[in-house]
């Protein structure tokens, strides 16, 4: 999986917005997802694959923000089999 990171100032200086950032510049945390090394074969197979490139993802995300984020418990947040339930929570964070 690959995971980019960039901030306004970077990604949009030739733009408006790079030119004259917002009080909100390089305030939010992005969560880029890479779901194009989802396996396909059958349904297990796939939804297995699903889970593990979202949850590698989202470790990676909590990981690198877990300040941001109050230094949050992944192993009682992250369920390997559940990750739309994971997602609930995340966005509920």
């Amino acid at each position: 999986m690959t995971f980019m990171l960039r901030t306004v100032s970077s990604h949009y200086l030739d733009l408006d917005i790079g030119k004259n950032p917002t009080s909100w510049a390089n305030k939010h945390l992005i969560l880029i997802l890479d779901l194009s090394t989802v396996e396909m074969g059958n349904l297990t197979k796939m939804e297995d694959s699903f889970n593990k490139e979202i949850n590698a993802g989202l470790t990676f995300f909590l990981e690198k923000y877990a300040e941001d984020l109050g230094t949050p418990d992944i192993s009682k947040i992250i369920d390997e089999r559940a990750t739309v339930s994971f997602l609930k929570t995340f966005v509920s964070f």
